[in-house]
């Protein structure tokens, strides 16, 4: 099994997941497994965030992004922010896959739950949920056949 979301919508998942109220130890058990996966692809995400920025930077003799009188990170002599804003909406637009692998049973329950979950989710965090479902279900129909 492998769900997929972009990178931008990361944070938004693990927020959903943190709020989700689950007494059952198997479901809540899926829910942990995709909560390591998600931390994971937000320190990949983060850390692709960061090289894009080295590169067009100005780092101080710190370590740290050199700023200007208003926070803004001073860029090297031939960079722009449009450049910059545009690599990183790219790598924001970027797919992260979730591949199940040993934990595809502890997957399958957790999904099969949200199918039936009644927690107050926002229109976006629904919309993503949604996106996710429509995924585990195409998958699980498929293995039916």
């Amino acid at each position: 099994m492998q769900l997929k979301l972009q990178n931008k919508d990361l944070l938004t998942i693990k927020c959903v997941l943190e709020k989700l109220h689950i007494q059952n130890m198997k479901v809540n058990r899926g829910k942990v497994k995709f909560y390591k996966h998600i931390l994971a692809k937000i320190e990949e995400y983060y850390q692709d965030e960061q090289e894009i920025l080295k590169k067009v930077a100005i780092i101080n003799d710190g370590g740290s992004f050199a700023t200007d009188e208003n926070g803004n990170i001073q860029l090297q002599d031939g960079e722009s922010y449009e450049n910059v804003n545009h690599q990183l909406n790219e790598l924001s637009q970027e797919e992260a896959v979730f591949y199940a692998g040993e934990y595809e049973e502890q997957y399958k329950t957790f999904f099969a739950w949200l199918t039936e979950c009644e927690e107050d989710l926002t229109m976006d965090e629904s919309i993503l949920i949604d996106e996710l479902l429509e995924q585990f279900e195409k998958q699980i129909s498929e293995e039916e056949k």
